[in-house]
């Protein structure tokens, strides 16, 4: 049995509903692993399933799905980014207005982690903006989740490149933060989480070892051992330093998702 994740690789609930909805039907979907070029089969039946981990900017037309995966008594929950960022950042396909509407509707029947992540830093999106930002994400959140994810850009080469070529001498530059700006940063996001009662967690290995937040863990058994009372030998698989996920298989196709968002680690492009 494995746990699948739908997907780092892209954003399935935005955009490929349709394709997830038939390799359940058909119980098994193959993927292509990058290292060799093979494709592999994972089941996706109720019985080779632990629970599926979703993550999406946006589950607004995926909703029927998720319904009929709790009507077959599969397993899951979402984690659910959203970063209230100008379209010049992230050009999603539905307004930020809509998508928090959406958080807040799913909260009321499933388990959501919220992602506030990447932290993106520039002139236009500054300490100031992310501040007011959170905090105005957190309020409204305020009683739906209990866990918050926030992590900041990890400068990957070629995201630094593609941010270089986006933005080079305009407001939305990319600002390096020293360590002790990060750590400046993640105690005001915290002390706004504590004050509406939610967990901030990061993958952060930097902010896990120099501020109170705990190690997050985006893949987590224990959500499917608390929803089962089963107990689930697996361990953590990290994907990067700092990552504390529990093993999982992931699903779906790089290169390939439609958000737009500049920072974006899975598009090559």
């Amino acid at each position: 049995m494995n746990i699948i994740s739908v997907s780092r690789r892209t954003d399935v609930p935005s955009f490929f509903a349709k394709w997830f909805l038939e390799r359940l039907n058909q119980g098994f979907c193959q993927v292509l692993n990058p290292f060799n070029g093979k494709d592999n089969l994972v089941s996706l039946k109720e019985e080779d399933v632990i629970g599926f981990v979703f993550w999406s900017k946006n589950y607004i037309l995926f909703q029927d799905i998720l319904e009929l995966l709790r009507e077959r008594k599969y397993k899951f929950y979402l984690n659910y980014t959203v970063n209230n960022y100008p379209k010049k950042i992230e050009n999603l396909t539905s307004s930020n207005e809509d998508i928090a509407k959406n958080l807040i509707k799913l909260s009321a029947e499933y388990t959501i982690f919220w992602r506030y992540d990447p932290i993106y830093v520039s002139r236009e999106t500054d300490f100031d903006f992310h501040i007011k930002n959170f905090d105005f994400l957190s309020s409204i959140f305020q009683g739906r989740v209990n866990r918050v994810i926030i992590n900041f850009i990890q400068e990957y080469p070629k995201v630094i490149r593609k941010l270089n070529n986006s933005f080079y001498n305009t407001p939305y530059e990319y600002s390096y933060l020293s360590p002790e700006n990060k750590i400046s940063f993640a105690e005001e996001l915290k002390k706004i989480a504590d004050k509406r009662g939610m967990r901030l967690t990061s993958c952060d290995e930097f902010l896990q070892k120099n501020t109170l937040i705990e190690k997050s863990r985006c893949v987590d058994k224990t959500i499917f051992e608390n929803q089962t009372g089963e107990y689930y030998n697996i361990k953590s698989s990290p994907t990067f330093k700092g990552c504390s996920c529990h093993k999982s298989v992931d699903i779906g196709f790089y290169n390939s998702c439609k958000n737009g968002c500049v920072y974006c680690y899975a598009m090559n492009k």
